[in-house]
């Protein structure tokens, strides 16, 4: 899912540009939901929902613009073997020229390739250090959603519990029996909608 906050404005369009163009589900409809009391997403979900995105936007751009060095680089390469072709073909006067022409494109050559690597793992490395930070927000919802289910059940069945003792007949303190399952099923039911 992709998430996003209103900005202070009373209502927001349910489209791409909303959610910083975040696609969750290419191609296959898509539904918006307004979380106007915010009991399903805090703004450390919400920030480290739209980092995903933004690293996915921003790795596909990279994986873009590494293609087109890859292109660039192949073109470097054409030219270098084009001169050093012509290099070798001059005359013999001029060879200790040429192989010095030679030896300049072969390190520029080399030290392009090289800053294009390096740009690009340093690029990767951002990308999933971004990722994780938000896998381990997302593991943490998770934990606490599946800490809360656990103290749902337990709730759940400590209200059905004492509300069966309380519709049993001639059961002493019947009227605190009574008061005690409605407050519990109010919890119960609290719990549950904030899960």
């Amino acid at each position: 899912m992709a998430v996003t906050g209103t900005h202070g404005k009373r209502s927001l369009q349910c489209d791409g540009a909303s959610f910083d163009g975040a696609d969750p589900a290419p191609d296959a409809d898509k539904a918006c939901f307004c979380d106007q009391r915010k009991k399903f997403f805090d703004k450390s979900f919400v920030a480290a929902t739209k980092t995903f995105w933004r690293g996915s936007q921003i790795e596909a751009q990279s994986e873009g613009e590494l293609k087109r060095t890859a292109e660039h680089s192949s073109e470097v390469l054409k030219v270098t073997k084009e001169k050093e072709s012509t290099a070798k073909e001059s005359t013999t006067a001029a060879g200790v020229e040429n192989d010095k022409a030679i030896a300049d494109i072969q390190a520029a050559k080399t030290c392009a390739i090289q800053s294009i690597e390096e740009a690009y793992k340093f690029r990767k490395a951002k990308i999933q250090q971004e990722k994780v930070a938000c896998s381990k927000t997302i593991t943490k919802k998770r934990t606490l959603i599946n800490t809360m289910q656990f103290q749902l059940n337990v709730k759940k069945g400590t209200t059905e519990q004492t509300c069966q003792n309380a519709n049993k007949k001639g059961v002493a303190d019947q009227a605190r029996l009574a008061n005690d399952c409605k407050r519990m099923t109010e919890e119960a039911n609290e719990l549950a909608t904030q899960i």
